[in-house]
């Protein structure tokens, strides 16, 4: 079943805190670095780059299509550290705010 929540959707919530048979949701983030160059830990670790981004999550689920346009609209916000060692490995660390209070999650590669 489709579900909103957790890392990737609606991050203000916890994993998984909306499920039913249909969903929608967007997200949209305004990305910057403050390290856009990075610098070498060793010789062979390297950190890339250090930035953050913003966050606004929204979507919600229901029993059905037809009743998804009339449900009930979730959304989330939030602020998230990334820093990415070597161009491919990018590990996230957002902070996101909901009604039903705060939410953090590490996790590794962007959102969308």
């Amino acid at each position: 079943l489709p579900t909103l929540g957790g890392r990737n959707t609606l991050r203000g919530y916890i994993a998984n805190r909306f499920t039913d048979k249909a969903a929608w949701h967007a997200t949209g983030e305004y990305r910057f670095w403050f390290v856009p160059r990075g610098y070498a830990l060793t010789d062979s670790i390297r950190i890339e780059r250090i930035g953050a981004a913003l966050f606004y999550d929204i979507g919600t689920v229901e029993d059905n299509l037809q009743d998804l346009w009339s449900a009930r609209i979730h959304d989330s916000y939030g602020v998230s550290l990334r820093i990415s060692l070597e161009r491919t490995a990018l590990f996230r660390f957002d902070f996101g705010f909901s009604d039903e209070g705060t939410n953090f999650v590490i996790t590794y590669g962007l959102s969308f």
